[in-house]
């Protein structure tokens, strides 16, 4: 027909509201190369909780076994202006602690406001603790005024990577603690789910210690015939006064229940470790006793370590030899606990 193609175009408005995306605290892959979630991979992005195991280290605590929580928090569209760490006030046990940039909080008590610093990036952390309701620990980001301020997720990130669970005590409470992570953004956004930190409690059987004291015990041959009917009372000598025991763990472990005493070096003719039953503390006849080595026992439930210590300090030697040889004798304590 000749005629030109005609077009009509029809316009429409399409209105767009942005939606927040919540901040989220995980834990199950802070290794990896996709943490935190930036959206560019096909990962999924979820609170994910963790449990790990706290070995109570054998003596004093040097915060070597401390739990890294290993958290990691992503958010795709905003810094971060606050992150918490809550746990129920019945699972703050005594010695717990949290480890944060080298600084080691205490939730079983409220705590001001301080400040810590990782990469040159400063943090304010306080503790809100009543002995009832949860312990909060609230860590915010801080300008050089002190005054909280958002940051990007990466300096969190930092600092959350110095975060562990410790314990001090060499009693910990067996039982499970359960900690939960939180994060508020720049927009007041908080996380749909919390991620959960559960600590397992492998208490530490401590080795009971016994240390002699700096004294050596002199043995001197009486003039005449020995008795030995009378030794313990007239002849022997105590072979350390000043002898100690200790045991870090009794309350959880129990006090001492045995101990040995023996000549291992030097015995000779004539020879006898004398002791005489305690109280608390006696020979076990169960085992075979010989002139130079005792076994003793703890009576019952009842006997105490100190129970202990004081009967080892009566353990006497004796030689009823005319000549007795005058090689010095080394006797060896040893202590079990229960």
């Amino acid at each position: 027909t000749g005629e030109s193609p005609q077009t009509h175009t029809a316009t429409r408005d399409v209105t767009v509201k942005a939606t927040k995306d919540s901040p989220v605290v995980d834990m199950d892959n802070p290794a990896g190369t996709d943490q935190p979630y930036t959206g560019a991979d096909s990962n999924t992005i979820a609170a994910i909780d963790k449990t790990v195991t706290f070995n109570e280290v054998q003596g004093a605590d040097t915060a070597a076994n401390a739990q890294a929580f290993g958290a990691v928090i992503s958010d795709l569209d905003s810094d971060l202006k606050s992150v918490t760490v809550s746990v129920d006030a019945a699972d703050v046990k005594a010695g717990d602690q949290l480890l944060l940039a080298g600084v080691a909080l205490d939730m079983s008590k409220a705590a001001g406001a301080q400040t810590v610093s990782v990469n040159s990036k400063a943090f304010s952390v306080s503790i809100a603790a009543n002995g009832s309701a949860p312990a909060v620990l609230t860590i915010q980001s801080v300008d050089g005024s002190s005054k909280a301020v958002a940051k990007p997720v990466a300096d969190f990130n930092a600092l959350l990577a110095t975060l562990s669970f410790n314990n001090t005590s060499d009693n910990p409470d067996p039982a499970a603690r359960e900690y939960r992570l939180g994060a508020t953004d720049a927009t007041d956004a908080t996380q749909a789910n919390v991620a959960k930190f559960t600590v397992d409690i492998d208490p530490t059987n401590d080795i009971p210690v016994v240390t002699a004291s700096s004294s050596s015990a002199a043995f001197v041959e009486i003039d005449g015939p020995s008795d030995t009917s009378v030794a313990a009372a007239s002849q022997g000598v105590a072979i350390d006064k000043g002898i100690t025991v200790t045991n870090r763990d009794d309350t959880q472990e129990g006090d001492i229940a045995s101990a040995v005493v023996e000549i291992t070096s030097n015995a000779s003719t004539g020879d006898e470790l004398l002791f005489v039953n305690q109280t608390k503390v006696v020979l076990d006849t169960g085992k075979t006793n010989t002139a130079t080595k005792l076994h003793l026992k703890a009576v019952d439930g009842s006997t105490t370590t100190a129970d202990f210590e004081a009967a080892l300090r009566l353990v006497e030697f004796n030689n009823t030899s005319e000549t007795p040889s005058e090689s010095p004798r080394t006797v060896t304590f040893t202590v079990t606990d229960a």
